[in-house]
This record gives structure tokens, C-alpha cells and sequence, in this order.
């Protein structure tokens, strides 16, 4: 049976030319520990064809390494008499999914659909630590070294453009920062299952704190052992991991598992798992078995920990230099990113003189991934269409 791929950042949130440009001067370029007279990142880009658009990968020289950044894109290009892009729009995709636009904002892309590509040219990044990176280097990244990578990627393909920029929890976390870190360059933001508040610290996230640390453990025990490490093997062994991955309640709304037609939105048949129980198990072991094949979990727990120290080190005043505009969207069943956050986190945008787009979905079932797995709610996709046909 398929496996809807948009379902793996579930589990995660627990845990054509080829030449060189050199990113923007107020890139903050992790510190070196020798003088170097050249400006970091500089991005090195390969493109082809893909099924929507164009789809390529970047070579992204930092001063410590060099990073793989992949990326697709698609959608008519509007350009001004000098040839600067008019109409980009940049999305980061949330854990778990890559920069492939299909896989996660599917729902949202498209002729006609919220964000029309008859209107505007969407570039998917994808972000460092993404895959299985192979930089010959430890398992370190700074948010600094992230965003100004990003930034990188985007002055390769489209030089010095502004854009709307958009993310879906890690990602709209790490939009977020790259917004404050380069407000020049960006015109509006929307989020999804996001705040810039540091969920660390919030009560309600403190069982995800101990996961982290539980999770940093079983991933040194696994080196000392030496590995490989097998993400479904400590699923199935270890209690901790059982509890926690079976209760997968947390990730969606309350009775997602007992809704025959959610079974079906993912590619089940429900008369093969009759039992809530049954369809729980086999979701959560296609979870495991795509996370293994597809991404490092170290350099994935380090990826996750890099944005939310740049979350952690936001103070409100920094929320003044985000746009003026900003697409606020979360669902009152989302119990990773929970509502209450979200909303204070919207609240503190209205202070900080912003005008705040905010869509509240109530009681959706399909809790954190309301905004993109299936059909897009009818008021996130009334909204969003609004907010970016005001640009």
C-alpha cells in the first residue's frame, strides 16, 4: 500500500547554470578561525527538468564545509525590463519531507489552487542537515551558517530577489529567523504549525524536551555499539520508544485512527486494518522504515536543535524586524505545536505593529498536518488566497 510521505514529519517533529555568487553582505557567515578574504556561503548550482518545473542541486561552500542543498521549482516567472524575478515565493518544508513541493504542499500548489503557479513561481528549499549529508565534517551547524546557506541557494538562481517566504513548522521556524536575519528580503511571510516563541521552555512541550535528550541518548549508545543505528529495530525493542511512537494520538487530533475516511486519504483500505490499533501500528512502522531509508537521525536531531536554538534566541523587539504582513495559520487539535502558543505568538506580532493574518481551524482531526494533508481546510485556503493576492 502507499505510504503518504506528507505523514513522516509526524514522526520527525519528536526528534541549469553552473557558476558561483556570492551571498549578500549582511549575511552573518560563521565565525573562522582563519583570515579568509573570501565571503561565505558561496553557492554552486546543476538544474534539470522535473515532472512540475525544474528541479536542482546546489554545491553551498560554508567557511567549515561544503553542503548539498537540493531544491524544485515551478510556476510562470514574471521579470521586470532589468530581468529581476517579480513574483517568487519561497516555502521551507516541515521535518520529515524534503524539497520536493508535491510531497507536502501539494494540496496548496497548482493551477488555480492557493498558491496559483499562474501567478506566482515557487521555490522549494531544502535545508541543511536534510537526507543524509556526506560533508566529511562533525555533526555541528549554526543557524547562522543555515539561513545565510539558504539565502545562498536563492542569489544563485535569482539574484538579490525579494520574495514571500513560507514554512510549515520546522521550516516556518526557520522562515521566521531568515526573516529577521535578512528583512530586506523579504515581503510577507506566512507559517503554518509555527510560532517564534522557543517551545522549549513552554510546559506544554516538555515531554518533547525529554524526547530530544532520550533521543541524543539512544543515538550515542548506537555509536558506541557500533551502529548502524536502526530506527525501527529501537522502536520495537525499546519501551520508551514504543510508548511514546504508539500514542500517535499526539500527532493528530483526537480519533484521527477511528476515521475510516482518514484511513482512506492516506492509501489504506480499511478492511485490511479493521482494528485502530492495527492501522496505527502499520502507519507507524511505514513511518519508521521511510525515516530510516531516507534521513540521517543525527544530523537530523542536529538540524532540529539549530533552529529552535535560533527560535530560543529571539526576544519580541526582533519580531519588528520581521514583514509587515504575516499569514498565521494553526488548528485547534495541532498538539505539537499547540494553539495557545500560537496564538500569543500572534498576539505579540499585532504589538510589534504587524499586521497579522491570523486562520484559526477548528477541532480538524488531522491535528498538526490539517493545513496540508488531503484538501486544504476551506478557511486556510480562503485565507491564504487573500493574503497573497494583496502582493
Amino acid at each position: 500500500m502507499p505510504l503518504n510521505r506528507t505523514n513522516v514529519l509526524l514522526i520527525a517533529c519528536l526528534l541549469a547554470t553552473n557558476h558561483g555568487i556570492v551571498a549578500s553582505e549582511n549575511a552573518k557567515s560563521p565565525a573562522s578561525t582563519q583570515p579568509s578574504k573570501r565571503t561565505y556561503p558561496i553557492a554552486t548550482c546543476n538544474e534539470w527538468k522535473s515532472k512540475y518545473g525544474k528541479e536542482g542541486k546546489c554545491s553551498v561552500e560554508t567557511e567549515n564545509t561544503t553542503w548539498e542543498v537540493s531544491y524544485e521549482r515551478e510556476g510562470v516567472e514574471k521579470r521586470d525590463k532589468k530581468g529581476k524575478i517579480l513574483n517568487l515565493l519561497v516555502v521551507f518544508h516541515p521535518s520529515g519531507n524534503n524539497h520536493h513541493i508535491h510531497e507536502y504542499w501539494d494540496a496548496w500548489v497548482g493551477p488555480n489552487k492557493a498558491i496559483d503557479t499562474n501567478s506566482w513561481h515557487l521555490l522549494s528549499l531544502g535545508i541543511l542537515g536534510d537526507g543524509k549529508p556526506q560533508v566529511g565534517s562533525p555533526i555541528f551547524l549554526t543557524i547562522e551558517e543555515m539561513v545565510a546557506s539558504e539565502i545562498g541557494v536563492i542569489d544563485q538562481l535569482f539574484p538579490k530577489a525579494t520574495f514571500v517566504l513560507g514554512g510549515g513548522s520546522k521550516g516556518g521556524r526557520l522562515a521566521i529567523v531568515l526573516s529577521i536575519n535578512y528583512p530586506k528580503r523579504v515581503e510577507k511571510l506566512f507559517l503554518t504549525g509555527a510560532s517564534g516563541y522557543d517551545w522549549t521552555k513552554n510546559p506544554v512541550y516538555y515531554d518533547d524536551n525529554v524526547l530530544n535528550s532520550k533521543m541524543s541518548d539512544l543515538l550515542s549508545s548506537a555509536e558506541k555499539e557500533g551502529g548502524p543505528y536502526n530506527l525501527w529495530d529501537e522502536i520495537k525493542r525499546n519501551k520508551w520508544w514504543k510508548d511514546v511512537w504508539q500514542d500517535a494520538d499526539r500527532f493528530y487530533g483526537k480519533g484521527y485512527f477511528g476515521n475510516r475516511s482518514r484511513m482512506k486519504d492516506q492509501g489504506w483500505d480499511p478492511k485490511d486494518y479493521p482494528g485502530i490499533e492495527e492501522f496505527r501500528k502499520k502507519v507507524i512502522q511505514n513511518w519508521a522504515d521511510y525515516f530510516q531509508n531516507s534521513i540521517d537521525p543525527h544530523w537530523h536531531l542536529a538540524q532540529m536543535q539549530t533552529i529552535n536554538v535560533g527560535i530560543a534566541s529571539l526576544k519580541e523587539k526582533d519580531f519588528k524586524k520581521l514583514p509587515k504582513d504575516i499569514f498565521v495559520m494553526f488548528n485547534t487539535e495541532d498538539q505539537i505545536q499547540s494553539d495557545l502558543d500560537t496564538s500569543r505568538f500572534a498576539e505579540a506580532l499585532v504589538k510589534s505593529g504587524k499586521k497579522v493574518h491570523k486562520v484559526v481551524v477548528d477541532n480538524d482531526d488531522r491535528g498538526h498536518v490539517a493545513c496540508c494533508e488531503g484538501e486544504i481546510p476551506r478557511e486556510v485556503d480562503i485565507g491564504l488566497r487573500a493574503f497573497l493576492k494583496d502582493n
